[in-house]
């Protein structure tokens, strides 16, 4: 399974849907600092439970890597022939573990570019909520 089990995962899962509905509760065109302070702690919540999601990914696809590897070598080992020969028979052989490997590839790319999307999209409302302090210093209104 690997860092969490199943029913942790579809937990995690089922909060990061609730606090991406929160924040879709929340106006696009915010210029309430409370608002915009309350959609950046969401932002920064979901960011810490795709890293979790993402380290559980970064888990499985070495997990993949190493059973393709395990099965190969047993394959080579149990083949008679050529190096040549052992290696193509274990490339045939392990063709549904191979598209395993690349499938937790993919995943764990998806949940590494969610989360460094997250970190830009908070990052990028802390800077629209420093600015709207800023001009509610001066005397605008946003």
């Amino acid at each position: 399974m690997g860092i969490f089990t199943q029913d942790q995962l579809d937990k995690k899962k089922s909060q990061l849907n609730a606090i991406y509905k929160r924040i879709n509760e929340i106006p696009e065109d915010v210029v309430n600092p409370g608002d915009l302070a309350r959609k950046i702690t969401l932002y920064t919540h979901a960011q810490g439970i795709i890293g979790a999601l993402y380290s559980q990914s970064i888990y499985e696809h070495g997990h993949a890597k190493v059973v393709l590897k395990h099965q190969k070598m047993k394959l080579q080992d149990s083949f008679v022939g050529t190096i040549k020969a052992k290696e193509a028979y274990s490339e045939i052989k392990t063709y549904d573990l191979q598209e395993k490997e690349v499938e937790s590839r993919a995943i764990t790319k998806r949940w590494e570019a969610a989360y460094n999307q997250t970190e830009q999209l908070a990052n990028a409302l802390k800077k629209e909520l420093d600015i709207l302090f800023e001009d509610f210093k001066a005397g605008g209104r946003g």
